[in-house]
């Protein structure tokens, strides 16, 4: 009978588990689309090449490695641990970030820039799963907070990146985003001490 109830977004909000997903969720979006935006202009500085080019080299090339990882985890998805091995891209997601910052040759870069499309590829989706399994009682209400946080992630991390590009440089700004992919590996590790 009644017992299948599902939560509203006040009882979800008081799940401190919820909370730990959304925030994963916003980090999610926030690595994703900052550099997805961000590769071609990166490119086109760092390569000297034109805006046809650099949209061409850095989105598209970060695009084809996050199809890739999605083939990938789909394939294995059944086999892995989803957080620990969310722990493990994020972590190379950070070095990618990182590298791009902090790496003067453009080619090397642009390969990093790539990367980091296989290494936020599973978040999104994995998470939404994830959250499913975990959260049964959920419903709409939980796909529609998720939505939320994940757009939310996807303005501020490439507005983040900017802001910084604007003041300090873009490298910098690649620097100091790479603190999404530190709290999305913070919030795994949460995650694994809450388990129940």
């Amino acid at each position: 009978g009644k017992e299948t109830r599902k939560a509203g977004l006040k009882d979800l909000i008081k799940n401190k588990k919820f909370v730990i997903y959304m925030v994963m969720m916003l980090c999610a979006g926030a690595t994703e689309i900052a550099m997805a935006e961000w590769a071609s202009m990166f490119v086109q500085k760092g390569l000297g090449v034109s805006k046809v080019v650099g949209d061409l080299a850095g989105p598209c090339a970060f695009a084809l490695f996050m199809g890739l990882g999605r083939m990938w985890y789909a394939w294995v998805s059944g086999k892995v641990d989803f957080r620990k091995t969310l722990i493990v891209l994020s972590s190379v997601c950070f070095v990618c970030y990182m590298m791009v910052a902090v790496c003067n040759i453009a080619w090397v870069s642009l390969l990093f820039c790539a990367i980091c499309g296989f290494t936020v590829s599973i978040s999104w989706p994995g998470i939404y799963s994830a959250g499913a399994k975990e959260f049964k009682e959920g419903s709409s209400v939980m796909y529609s907070v998720f939505a939320m946080c994940g757009d939310t992630g996807c303005c501020l991390g490439p507005w983040v990146l900017g802001i910084v590009a604007d003041k300090f440089g873009l490298n910098m700004g690649f620097g100091v985003t790479s603190v999404f992919a530190v709290i999305m590996i913070i919030a795994c590790f949460i995650l694994g001490k809450n388990k129940t």
